[in-house]
């Protein structure tokens, strides 16, 4: 594991529950590449990212719960997965299908903007 940011991130511990026996990456606004197999590599993650936001907008979204009210926003690739709070959703609905759109949105940002704030090796 490194840190590229400090204090440490609060989403770690969580998402470090949440993804057991990966190495991930994880960007500024919450999108996680994950690696089931070897390293996580910065570099790979930025290009895996960019490769999965290039699938269009046809790609099926889902969202999925994790203990302490977080969500996992699911998109094209099923290794990039995107942390959402519930502090994130405000008041309004948690209805899978708008958590997956917002995460989207997010995967989007981190594809424009590429900063890392996490590389977590298993």
């Amino acid at each position: 594991m490194s840190d590229t940011s400090s204090p440490l991130d609060p989403r770690i511990a969580a998402i470090r529950q949440a993804l057991t026996a990966s190495s991930w990456v994880l960007l500024r606004h919450g999108t996680i590449v994950v690696f089931p197999t070897g390293s996580a590599s910065p570099e790979e993650a930025v290009v895996r990212l960019a490769d999965s936001i290039d699938m269009g907008p046809n790609v099926e979204l889902g969202a999925m719960p994790t203990t302490g009210g977080a969500w996992l926003a699911l998109g094209g690739d099923p290794d990039i997965l995107t942390w959402i709070t519930p502090e994130q959703l405000g008041g309004g609905p948690r209805d899978a299908v708008l958590i997956a759109r917002y995460g989207d949105h997010l995967r989007r940002r981190d594809a424009e903007t590429t900063e890392i704030t996490w590389v977590e090796e298993a």
